[in-house]
């Protein structure tokens, strides 16, 4: 006979979180997809069996900010993040801006 632990939501949302990206996905970030019909960015986050639906945004980058700043109020401290610092690309191009600058 096995014995059969039962996961916490803290745990099951670990688990959830930490699952690879899928293959094909619209967005880059975690908890954005794009919508064909309206040509916007959506955000929602998925917590204790409930859908929150944060809305719709123009850019990709707006509704992942949109989605860390509800992540961490509705699921506190256990929030799995979008990573939103720039890319290599715009750091170098600031790099060289303050150079010009300085």
């Amino acid at each position: 006979m096995s014995i059969r632990t039962s996961r916490t939501s803290e745990e099951t949302y670990q688990a959830y979180a930490s699952r690879p990206k899928r293959a094909g996905a619209s967005s880059k970030h975690r908890g954005v997809s794009f919508r064909k019909q309206t040509q916007l960015w959506i955000a929602q986050v998925y917590w204790r069996g409930r859908r929150y639906f944060l809305g719709s945004f123009n850019t990709e980058r707006e509704a992942a900010l949109a989605y860390n700043i509800h992540a961490q109020r509705i699921i506190g401290e256990l929030a799995v993040l979008n990573d939103l610092s720039p890319d290599d690309g715009a750091r170098q191009e600031q790099r060289n801006q303050d150079l010009d600058d300085a």
